[in-house]
């Protein structure tokens, strides 16, 4: 049984996406960060996308458990939205809610939709 997917008309929030940059401490010596409070974050991208809360479930990935109470973002395929990586972030352009991206997935391997499991950070 496949997973429900967005139709069209659900793609109205704006999202971008987000990179961990990188910042020099005082030394000068530059640290990989993680978080906001740990580093710098890049948008890497920035695309209509439709938010859709999750059931409640336990979501389990490589017999490991994901979230609780997962959001499932869907973006468009594109050969950028492809590079998306569970260490990004996605924020709300208009909300201001940040996304932690916890699974990446191609849907159906259609190259058509990007499904990114995410849980909600503030």
């Amino acid at each position: 049984m496949t997973e429900p997917t967005p139709s069209g008309k659900l793609f109205n929030r704006r999202i971008a996406i987000q990179s961990p940059g990188t910042t020099p401490d005082a030394t000068g010596f530059v640290a990989y960060g993680t978080s906001a409070a740990e580093g710098t974050w890049i948008a890497v991208l920035t695309c209509w996308a439709a938010i859709l809360p999750g059931d409640g479930n336990e979501v389990r990935q490589s017999d490991r458990e994901i979230d609780k109470s997962p959001v499932m973002i869907y973006i468009r395929f594109s050969s950028l939205a492809n590079t998306v990586t569970a260490s990004m972030r996605g924020v709300d352009q208009v909300y201001g809610t940040i996304y932690d991206i916890r699974d990446v997935s191609n849907v159906e391997q259609s190259r058509r939709l990007i499904q990114l499991t995410c849980r909600v950070v503030t």
